[in-house]
């Protein structure tokens, strides 16, 4: 497993585990989920702009799968069809959030508390399709941040910080 993230070992936070973003979902049939695009710099799938950075990483789902958020928290802020996020779910944990982006349902509301037992909505993602936001197809974008030293949101790469056992990310790690 890699390195937890700077930000993590220094606030004391612990690898969230081993909760997964969705239930039901056995991978690729073979135990493994791909990470379609990861966390940093990239070149934009739609826009085509060079050297974006990408403050999550895409794990390629279907659409309709059921989301749990990675931890407990509070839900911050709900996207309802917004140009670029579609429908998505800010969460807020202890010195740090998750987000959970191009959704085809939200079944949750801004305040409401949630854990991972709780079922937040449904992956979506689908080219076109409401709640897809800027998206080429059906994928989860799944973001991380930790608060800085003034309090502030600074995103982390979120594959180190998550258990993803029992399924093996492949793809562009």
């Amino acid at each position: 497993m890699p390195e937890l993230p700077r930000r993590f070992q220094s606030r004391g936070l612990e690898l969230v585990s081993p909760i997964w973003p969705w239930s039901g979902y056995v991978g690729q049939g073979d135990g493994t989920l791909r990470v379609s695009s990861p966390w940093g710099e990239r070149t934009h799938p739609v826009t085509g702009a060079k050297k974006r950075f990408h403050n999550g990483c895409d794990l390629a789902i279907p659409v309709g799968v059921e989301l749990r958020p990675v931890a407990v928290g509070r839900v911050q802020k709900v996207w309802d069809d917004d140009d670029i996020n579609g429908h998505a779910i800010r969460i807020e944990h202890v010195e740090w959030w998750s987000s959970y982006v191009h959704l085809s349902r939200v079944d949750v509301h801004v305040g409401q508390t949630v854990s991972p037992s709780m079922v937040i909505g449904l992956s979506g993602g689908a080219k076109g399709a409401v709640g897809s936001g800027r998206s080429t197809g059906p994928h989860l974008h799944l973001s991380v941040w930790v608060a800085d030293d003034n309090g502030r949101p600074e995103t982390v790469d979120p594959v180190p910080v998550i258990d993803w056992r029992p399924l093996t990310l492949t793809g562009a790690v």
